[in-house]
């Protein structure tokens, strides 16, 4: 298995698997879901599969590529966190991006796919939107908490710096609940709920 996760083969079926998975799907699903032309199975089957693969490709990309990249030992927590918030924020983007305007788009009730507008209200692409928005969090902590250990603080300041980390640590999540809350309210805004 080792070998695997260090070989070209890794890193080109986690390419493929991201462009298709975390690229393709959600635009392709929302087309096809607003001409009827998807079941609500398969619309949950690839919504969970990106969701599985938005951490999985990371992984399987991060230790070839990391080679060819030629990235120092002490550098590496750095560089998977960095890695991974980046991965994750562009499905991030693409799948918040497509709902938004899928949304401004079906709102008008005169539009003839106007029933479909449910689905990018509360269907499985906004619990897609809102796990990538925890993993993202989560992985830009990491990123935070990687340069603290890396950097390794002059003794001068390390009470002070380990007091912002721990402050770090708390901040986050109370920011991650704001944003999701923030997320939640645009859906609605945008959707025209009221």
């Amino acid at each position: 298995m080792d070998w695997f996760m260090r070989s070209d083969l890794a890193l080109e079926l986690g390419i493929v698997l991201y462009v298709v998975f975390e690229i393709l799907a959600v635009p392709i699903v929302s087309i096809l879901t607003v001409h009827r032309k998807i079941s609500n199975v398969m619309q949950g089957v690839t919504m969970f599969l990106s969701f599985i693969l938005a951490v999985a490709t990371p992984i399987l990309v991060v230790t070839p590529l990391g080679s060819y990249l030629r990235v120092p030992n002490e550098s590496f927590e750095i560089y998977i966190s960095v890695l991974f918030a980046i991965m994750i924020a562009i499905p991030f983007i693409i799948v918040t991006a497509i709902d938004l305007g899928m949304l401004h788009w079906l709102r008008n009730p005169q539009n003839k796919y106007h029933d479909q507008i449910e689905y990018f209200q509360s269907g499985s692409i906004v619990f897609l939107m809102q796990a990538l928005l925890i993993f993202e969090w989560c992985f830009l902590l990491g990123s935070v908490a990687a340069i603290y250990y890396v950097i390794n603080p002059p003794k001068q300041i390390y009470t002070i710096s380990k007091i912002l980390m721990l402050l770090s640590l708390l901040v986050f999540p109370v920011i991650l609940l704001k944003a999701w809350k923030g997320l939640l309210r645009l859906i609605k805004k945008v959707g025209g709920i009221n």
